[in-house]
């Protein structure tokens, strides 16, 4: 997990820093050294957190509903499926591509789903 974390957020971090970088140059009300690089630093910081801090979650969100789906032997759900009917109707084997795929989706459906008003909700 933390090879997935570790490296998502390097990369956010990165990535996030060089369109914060690019976004405090533009936004210099002047371009005294001074100025310019205080307003690259904010930037780069504002943007490089935000992006890197999401890119570790969605990896850590990711990394743990493959470690659930594998622990749940989903890719052998094909085996069992074709069991219970009593035909070959699903491939033999297991199907490697099930795992990251269930994963993919889980992270999606998390990270698109709305905020629960109940968080939101002042007391």
């Amino acid at each position: 997990m933390s090879y997935n974390v570790g490296y998502s957020y390097f990369s956010g971090l990165l990535l996030g820093g060089l369109v914060g970088c690019a976004q405090g140059l533009r936004a210099s009300p002047n371009r005294h050294p001074r100025v310019l690089l205080n307003s690259i630093l904010n930037g780069s910081g504002r943007a490089g957190s935000r992006v890197g801090n999401a890119a570790g979650v969605l990896a850590m969100v990711y990394t743990v509903a493959e470690r659930q789906a594998e622990d749940l032997e989903v890719d052998r759900l094909p085996a069992a499926i074709n069991n219970a009917i009593g035909r070959d109707v699903l491939p033999h084997g297991r199907l490697d591509a099930t795992i990251p795929a269930i994963a993919a989706f889980v992270t999606g459906v998390i990270f698109t789903m709305p905020r629960a008003s109940a968080l939101d909700a002042g007391p």
